[in-house]
C-alpha cells in the first residue's frame, strides 16, 4: 500500500488514517489493499485515496467534514467556532442515552473534530491548554474534495460575490477581497434558498444601512446561520431585522453564545424603541436560560444593572474588558457575585481585581488576566483556595503587595500556569511543597 502511494506524503498519511480505524486482521487489510490497488490503477491516485477516506467516514461525520470546504484555502479555522457552527447547522444532536447522562452537543462536536484529526483529514495548527484543538487547517486537495462533493448534492457552494451566482445550495461561503460590494448585475434573488451564510475576507466596516446588508436582506431572508467573520459592525444593523430567524436576539431560545467585540456595553443588544419596546419584550424580566457565553463585555454600570436582573442565570464563560480606570475595581466587586455558575473568566485591561472574600466565583476552572495593571498578591492566594481551578494565565501587568505565598494544599487542581511579562513589585512567588500538586516540581524555577 505504501508503494502504491508512490511516496506522496498526503496519500500515505490519509491512507494510514483509514487503515488505523479498521480491524487489525488480514482479511480487513487485504480488502483495503485490493480496493486501493484497483483504484490506483487509474490516473487520479491521490484523489481516489481521499475519496476512499471520505466514503469510509461514519454518516454523522460526513457533513462535518464537508463543512470544512466553507473555509478559504490555508485558512486557520478556530476549533470552538467550527464546533459551534456544526451544532447550529444541526449536524450534532445530544444522544439520549439516559436523560441524566446524555452528552452535551459541545462534547460530541469536540469528539468529532478529534476523529477527523486522527484520520488525518484535518491538520492541527494550534492546541489549547487542555489539549483540545484551538485552530486547525484542511489540505487544499481535501478542501477541493469537500467542494466537489458538496456541489453534487447541493450541500454548500463557495462564491466570490454576494449576488453573482445562482445557487440552490443551502449553504453559501462568500470569499471576497478588499471591501465587499454588491455585484453590478443585481441577482440577489438568486440565493433565496440560502439557510447559512459565512463571510470571509479582509476587515471591512458595515454601518446600519451598508449595501452588504441590503444584499443579505434580499437574498438570505431565511438564513438560520450567519457568520460575519471580519465584518465589523459599527452599529446594530437594520438589515438584520429582515432575517426572520435571526432578527431578535432575546427570542432565540437556542442561543448559547454572544460575542460583542468593539462594543462599549451590553446596550447594543437591546432592541431599539425606548422603554416601551423593552417592556413589550420583557427585557429584564425574561430569563434567557440557554446563554452560556458573553464575550468582550465592558465593565460599566449598565453591565452591573443587566446582570443584577439575572437575565443570564446559566453563564459559564465571560470575558470582561475595561479601560484601566480605578472605578473598575468597585464595579467588578458588584458584577462577579452575579456569576455564580461561571467556569471560565477572562479579564482584559482591568485596573485591578477586588481581593475581598466571596467575590471570585468558586466554580471557576479557568481564569485569565490580560493587561491587568494592579493585581494584589492576596488575590493570588484567594485563587489558590478554588477547589476546581485548573488553568491560570497572566499576560502583562503588575503584582503588588509583597510575596505570593502558595502554601501546601493551595491550587489543588491546577494543571496549567502561564505567565508572560508579569512584574512583581517588591516580592516573589514562594511555592511550598504540596502546593500546585498537579504540576511537576521540576517545572518551577528555583
Amino acid at each position: 500500500m505504501a508503494t502504491n502511494c508512490k511516496g506522496l506524503p498526503l496519500a500515505i498519511v490519509v491512507l494510514a488514517g483509514l487503515v488505523a480505524k479498521r480491524e487489525r486482521s488480514g482479511r480487513e487489510w487485504r480488502q483495503i489493499r485490493d480496493c486501493v490497488s484497483w483504484h490506483l490503477a487509474k490516473d487520479k491516485m491521490v484523489e481516489t485515496i481521499l475519496e476512499l477516506s471520505y466514503d469510509d467516514l461514519p454518516p454523522e461525520l460526513k457533513p462535518c467534514f464537508l463543512y470544512l470546504g466553507m473555509y478559504p484555502e490555508d485558512y486557520e479555522i478556530p476549533g470552538r467556532i467550527l464546533c459551534q457552527l456544526w451544532i447550529a447547522e444541526g449536524f450534532i444532536q445530544a444522544k439520549q442515552v439516559r436523560p441524566s447522562n446524555s452528552p452535551k452537543p459541545e462534547d460530541i462536536a469536540d469528539m468529532y473534530l478529534d476523529i477527523l484529526v486522527e484520520r488525518s483529514l484535518v491538520q492541527v495548527a494550534r492546541r489549547r491548554s487542555d489539549g483540545g484543538v484551538k485552530t486547525c487547517r484542511i489540505h487544499d486537495l481535501l478542501r477541493d474534495l469537500c467542494i466537489l462533493e458538496s456541489r453534487e448534492n447541493k450541500f454548500m457552494e463557495v462564491c466570490t460575490e454576494l449576488d453573482a451566482n445562482e445557487s440552490n445550495s443551502r449553504r453559501m461561503s462568500l470569499q471576497y477581497k478588499e471591501e465587499m460590494l454588491p455585484a453590478k448585475d443585481n441577482q440577489s434573488h438568486a440565493h433565496t434558498h440560502t439557510r447559512s451564510l459565512l463571510l470571509f475576507g479582509d476587515y471591512t466596516t458595515w454601518y446600519s444601512k451598508s449595501p452588504g446588508w441590503n444584499q443579505i436582506r434580499d437574498g438570505s431572508k431565511l438564513a438560520r446561520v450567519l457568520d460575519m467573520n471580519k465584518v465589523v459592525l459599527h452599529s446594530f444593523p437594520s438589515g438584520l431585522k429582515t432575517l426572520i430567524h435571526l432578527s431578535k436576539i432575546w427570542k432565540l431560545k437556542s442561543l448559547k453564545h454572544i460575542y460583542v467585540k468593539y462594543d462599549d456595553s451590553l446596550t447594543m443588544l437591546l432592541p431599539k424603541g425606548g422603554a416601551s419596546m423593552r417592556r413589550r419584550m420583557k427585557i429584564g424580566k425574561t430569563r434567557v436560560e440557554n446563554i452560556q457565553t458573553l464575550g468582550h463585555i465592558s465593565v460599566k454600570a449598565q453591565t452591573v444593572s443587566l446582570l443584577s436582573k439575572y437575565i443570564f442565570p446559566n453563564l459559564t464563560k465571560v470575558t470582561l474588558c475595561g479601560k484601566c480606570e480605578e472605578q473598575e475595581v468597585e464595579l467588578l466587586a458588584k458584577i462577579l457575585p452575579f456569576l455564580n455558575k461561571l467556569r471560565k473568566l477572562k479579564l482584559i485591561n482591568i485596573w485591578g481585581i477586588p481581593s475581598v472574600p466571596n467575590v471570585i466565583p468558586t466554580s471557576l476552572i479557568k481564569i485569565t488576566f490580560s493587561s491587568c495593571r494592579n493585581l494584589d498578591s492576596r488575590l493570588i492566594k484567594t485563587l489558590g483556595q478554588l477547589a476546581d481551578l485548573q488553568i491560570l494565565k497572566l499576560y502583562g501587568g503588575h503584582i503588588y503587595g509583597g510575596d505570593v505565598n502558595c502554601a501546601a494544599g493551595d491550587f489543588p487542581q491546577l494543571q496549567v500556569l502561564k505567565m508572560n511579562n508579569v512584574f512583581m513589585d517588591n516580592g516573589r512567588w514562594k511555592i511550598e511543597e504540596g502546593a500546585m500538586a498537579c504540576i511537576p516540581r521540576h517545572m518551577f524555577p528555583h
